[in-house]
């Protein structure tokens, strides 16, 4: 959980009333198609401290079946809004405008077939239709929306999503990707978010759910 020893909570003033949002332990899951994989990348991230410059994994970087084990620098967390803040309890965050956030993976070394992607957002939600995997095939550049996406787990001001994209019929010249989405409008913070992938060749879809 990410939480400074001095605070505990959000509190939020809505005119005389105040509404206080007590951020919960990550719900986030390992997708069984890493589970079950001798090649997988697994990033995770909660402290986020810039707000043009790259925010790499912090939780834990994962790899397995690799001739090369991957660096942390090589996946990154970055925002692209301009009114966006980093707030004190180390969230990316924006009063002003929905934020913008990219996630880059420039690691080469594997080439991913299977894409799992869960972020934990407080006070507004991000717009999941803009949810997009950019990825370089050999016809080209493809920007593609999620094969399947669920909410994971919710509660009071605080939503946790996780998106899977399946790329095992597509034909990669490229290990890099780059998944990118914006809030459905101001007041959205990003609190957590965690990366998971592999390069076997599964095809059936991960069910997102918690058990």
């Amino acid at each position: 959980m990410k939480l400074a020893t001095s605070c505990t909570s959000i509190t939020l003033a809505l005119g005389m009333a105040f509404l206080t949002i007590q951020p919960s332990q990550a719900a986030f899951i390992a997708p069984t198609f890493v589970a079950g994989s001798d090649d997988y990348v697994t990033a995770e991230w909660d402290v986020f401290t810039e707000l043009s410059l790259p925010n790499h994994p912090d939780i834990s970087l994962m790899s397995g079946g690799l001739t090369s084990a991957p660096s942390v620098t090589d996946y990154a967390i970055i925002n692209n809004e301009p009114s966006a803040l980093i707030t004190s309890t180390a969230n990316i965050y924006s009063f002003a405008a929905p934020i913008d956030i990219t996630l880059e993976s420039n690691f080469v070394g594997l080439t991913p077939t299977n894409i799992m992607f869960q972020f934990k957002s407080l006070v507004n939600q991000a717009d999941y239709d803009s949810l997009a995997l950019t990825v370089q095939t050999t016809e080209g550049t493809q920007i593609l929306s999620p094969g399947y996406g669920e909410e994971i787990s919710s509660a009071l001001g605080e939503v946790e999503y996780g998106f899977q994209w399946n790329l095992s019929s597509l034909n990669l010249t490229s290990d890099v990707f780059n998944i990118n989405y914006v809030a459905s409008g101001s007041s959205m913070s990003l609190d957590r978010a965690r990366l998971d992938y592999t390069g076997n060749d599964a095809t059936s879809v991960q069910q997102l759910s918690v058990t």
